[in-house]
Parts: C-alpha cells; structure tokens; sequence
C-alpha cells in the first residue's frame, strides 16, 4: 500500500525523528519526503510519501502514537 502523511505542527527538535520512526515501527519504506519551516509562523509542515504491507488501521495507529499532538493527515 502506499500513502502520503502531511504534518503540520510548531518547529520543534524530533519531528523528523518521530515520523521515520513510526514509519519503520510501521514497517514502511519511505520514497519521498519534503518539508520546510515558515519563518514568519514557524511552522514545520511535512509530506511523507512511504509504501508498506501493514493494514491502514496499524498504521493511523503507530503514527497516532508517534506523532502525538501533531497535526498529521494520511492519505491513502
């Protein structure tokens, strides 16, 4: 299955971090990936495209847990 998760949330240490990591927790595997921080907001937005084998309610699950009080989107 592939699907694309956007992210966006305050500028803070760890967000790239958390979302790879529940990615691989998802057994993904990424195939693009963009992201920027506005300098006016300083928001960090973020768009993961990853394909992986596990069911879609796994997966809003590990990223749920992973990306807790961000705001994330999965596009299947």
């Amino acid at each position: 299955m592939d699907l694309i998760v956007t992210l966006q949330c305050k500028d803070q240490p760890g967000i790239v971090h958390a979302m790879t990591t529940s990615v691989l927790e998802s057994r993904g595997n990424i195939i693009e990936n963009q992201q920027f921080t506005d300098p006016t907001t300083l928001d960090f937005v973020m768009r993961t495209r990853f394909e992986t084998e596990s069911s879609l309610a796994e997966v809003e699950k590990i990223l749920g847990a992973g990306l807790d009080r961000k705001s994330t989107r999965l596009n299947s």
